[in-house]
């Protein structure tokens, strides 16, 4: 295994470790609210009994928990999924590196933009790693 490959390895850790985090928090908030809930518990308990527009089947409090948790296995099944092409095929960093790096960049905006201090933290480091191994291979192959 080359440095590129193993710099590549490390930067999919923190998108793998932030997903299963905020898969395991949103779990334990459908049965107590503790994480992803207002402070003002008025508004959590008004989001329980709010249908969408587009739909009653649902309230706003159920697809919040599901975005939370389909949010938190995307980015972990994204870490996941690059970690394992890697590992069985490294020839494919020539192309996921930069579309790894493009998406990890995308999700440091999102974070700078609407999250907080811990995504963001967790997410520069994969970023700044994946970029380390796109360095690394434009320098040395």
């Amino acid at each position: 295994m080359n440095y590129s490959q193993l710099l590549f390895i490390a930067g999919t850790i923190p998108f793998m470790y932030l997903g299963m985090v905020h898969v395991i928090i949103a779990l334990k908030d459908i049965k107590d609210p503790r994480a992803f809930t207002p402070i003002n518990d008025n508004v959590r308990k008004q989001m329980m009994v709010s249908p969408l527009r587009f739909t009653d089947k649902t309230t706003m409090w159920k697809a919040w928990l599901g975005f939370n948790i389909s949010h938190g296995l995307g980015a972990f099944v994204f870490g996941l999924f690059l970690q394992l092409l890697v590992i069985q095929n490294p020839l494919c960093l020539i192309w996921l590196t930069p579309l790894a790096v493009c998406i990890s960049a995308i999700y440091l905006w999102l974070s700078l933009k609407f999250w907080f201090n811990k995504p963001t933290i967790g997410i520069a480091t994969g970023l700044l790693f994946l970029l380390l191994a796109w360095i690394i291979q434009l320098l040395f192959n």
